[in-house]
């Protein structure tokens, strides 16, 4: 006989399951919708989904946050029932065995959103890895999601914003794999070890591994000992070896954050960008596991450098970047000028043949016309978007005020139409013809 749970949510199949309990997929009989179903018997030493189904709760409405359609407790159960997803990082990783140096900046923009979203929330994750991050279904199938908040703390108090004490000697909370070096020393975590596990989990796909990985030992507070030992020993110089230095810039920044200092994401992503444009790589958010023959050059040993990345890309690849749909390249926050070279991967240099005409030589003098410039132009016209729209967004709060009339969209949603709007048009003025 087939279960039903939440009076109308009927299991179909088991997804997965765990030391904390049970995933089913399962479908809504009243509008046929699939969703996803995690059960936990109410007996267990620590329960998590009431717990997660508190965080989902305070986290509704963020890109990359699924959505959670019901808690409650029936025949000793507690049952959490959320947005079903679709594939994990980790079982796409298996699948292709290493990501291309596109996919793994693709997503690296998406995993630092979700993760700011997260902080400014006032909470940390504490588990970032494959396993718990998930692209999405149907229409959300090239979206990041951020999955799993059973282990998420907060790290402020939401109204005073006051961080939480720096304590030592704690247990370690996460995977041991991609836990911050500061984590595995028992240090108390904060907005910071999040960020270092991005860092070890885009390695993980860039490489293929990590060094720590396939570590033997008779106990587990043994093997976590090795890794910690590992990770001290080895420099970020020889984790990236053979991959741009910007990959080495984002560990520095990140390990070199204070305890309950505010991370400077835009940074953070823009470190990404400025690599991805430079490249010539396009955001079509065309992954490797979309792409079978990717999936074979993966599997071989492919040396990267940040200063040969572009020779390697046609030069009029650059064009088509403006007219691809590139949400997710485009946040809203100011991010740092781009009219300085990057000291990590410098500007490539172009060999023009001799100018002989007069046409050629005013071509040759004009800015647009250089492949250098128009990354540059790139760069600062996202920029520029970036700024003025969130510039706009802050504006909203003293124009828009709760009398106004929304057209029945509650206020958060007419302030994102609010802002979008201005957003579309300042892309045509632009010509970036983004569809955002």
């Amino acid at each position: 006989m087939e279960r039903v749970v939440g009076h109308h949510y009927r299991l179909i199949k088991k997804l997965g399951a765990g030391s904390f309990g049970e995933t089913f997929q399962a479908e809504n009989t009243r509008n046929h919708n699939l969703v996803a179903v995690k059960l936990e018997e109410t007996k267990t030493r620590a329960p998590q989904l009431s717990y997660e189904s508190k965080i989902y709760a305070i986290l509704a409405g963020g890109t990359g946050i699924p959505k959670l359609f019901w808690y409650g407790t029936e025949n000793q159960q507690n049952i959490l029932v959320i947005e079903l997803l679709g594939s994990s990082l980790e079982t796409l990783h298996e699948k292709c065995h290493k990501f291309s140096l596109k996919t793994v900046l693709m997503l690296a923009d998406q995993m630092i959103s979700c993760v700011e979203y997260l902080h400014q929330k006032n909470f940390i994750h504490r588990d970032i890895k494959p396993d718990n991050l998930v692209m999405g279904n149907d229409s959300k199938k090239n979206q990041l999601h951020l999955i799993d908040f059973g282990l998420c703390r907060k790290y402020r108090d939401q109204h005073t914003h006051k961080h939480i004490p720096y304590i030592e000697n704690k247990p370690m909370t996460g995977t041991a794999r991609y836990a911050s070096l500061n984590a595995m020393k028992g240090i108390e975590q904060s907005r910071r070890d999040d960020l270092e596990a991005i860092g070890y989990v885009l390695m993980y796909f860039l490489r293929g591994d990590l060094p720590w990985m396939g570590i033997t030992a008779r106990t587990q507070s043994e093997k976590f000992h090795k890794i910690c030992q590992m990770k001290e020993k080895i420099t970020f110089e020889e984790l990236c070896k053979g991959y741009p230095s910007e990959f080495v810039t984002y560990f520095k920044k990140v390990r070199n954050l204070e305890f309950d200092e505010k991370p400077n994401y835009a940074e953070l992503r823009y470190l990404f960008r400025r690599l991805f444009i430079r490249s010539r790589f396009v955001f079509d958010y065309k992954y490797d596991w979309d792409c079978p023959e990717k999936q074979k050059v993966n599997t071989r040993n492919v040396v990267i450098n940040s200063k040969n990345i572009v020779n390697a890309v046609p030069k009029n690849t650059i064009a088509n970047a403006k007219q691809v749909s590139s949400p997710n390249l485009i946040r809203r926050e100011s991010l740092p000028p781009a009219d300085k070279p990057s000291v990590e991967s410098p500007r490539p240099r172009y060999n023009r043949r001799q100018v002989t005409t007069v046409q050629e030589k005013k071509e040759s003098t004009n800015i647009n016309s250089s492949p250098k410039f128009e990354t540059d132009d790139l760069i600062i016209k996202f920029s520029a978007l970036d700024y003025f729209s969130n510039r706009r967004s802050a504006r909203y709060k003293k124009e828009i005020t709760p009398s106004t009339r929304t057209g029945g969209l509650r206020a958060t949603q007419f302030q994102e139409s609010y802002t979008t709007r201005f957003r579309t048009s300042l892309s045509r003025e632009l010509n970036l013809n983004a569809n955002i």
